[in-house]
């Protein structure tokens, strides 16, 4: 399942929701992130989520994350 991250961009920004996913005991399948000149980060991850409830969680570790604005369900 695909999500995107949007936040500000700062130092162990992308750390922070690595380990927020990693705490929720779910695997990262991939990975990328970027950050405009406004200083507005976007990270884009694959992750391996086994159901809704699973996916709430994730979703609610990474908001509780400093500088995080949003988190989205990517629907391809």
């Amino acid at each position: 399942m695909d999500i995107e991250i949007n936040g500000y961009d700062r130092r162990a920004l992308l750390n922070d929701v690595l380990q927020a996913v990693a705490e929720s005991k779910t695997n990262i399948n991939a990975v990328s992130g970027r950050s405009d000149k406004n200083k507005m980060a976007t990270i884009n991850m694959t992750v391996a989520i086994q159901n809704v409830a699973h996916l709430q969680r994730v979703v609610d570790r990474i908001k509780q994350i400093t500088d995080i604005y949003a988190v989205r369900r990517i629907m391809n």
